[in-house]
C-alpha cells in the first residue's frame, strides 16, 4: 500500500516539474514575443519619422 502512495507521489512529482519546466517556456516565448512586437513598433515608427522628415526636406529644397 505505501509503496503505490510512494509510486503516485513519484508520478505527481515528475508531472509537476513537467509542468513548471512548461510554464517557464510559455513566459520565455511570451517574453520574446513582447520584445519582437516592441522592435517592431519601435522601426515602424522610426522609418515614419524618417519618411515624413525626408518629405519635409524636399518640399522645403522644392519651395
Amino acid at each position: 500500500m505505501l509503496s503505490a502512495v510512494d509510486e503516485r507521489m513519484g508520478k505527481l512529482e515528475d508531472s509537476m516539474e513537467d509542468r513548471k519546466e512548461s510554464y517557464n517556456m510559455i513566459g520565455e516565448c511570451i517574453d520574446d514575443l513582447w520584445e519582437q512586437s516592441r522592435d517592431f513598433v519601435t522601426t515602424c515608427l522610426t522609418s515614419k519619422r524618417v519618411n515624413a522628415s525626408n518629405t519635409r526636406i524636399v518640399e522645403l529644397e522644392e519651395s
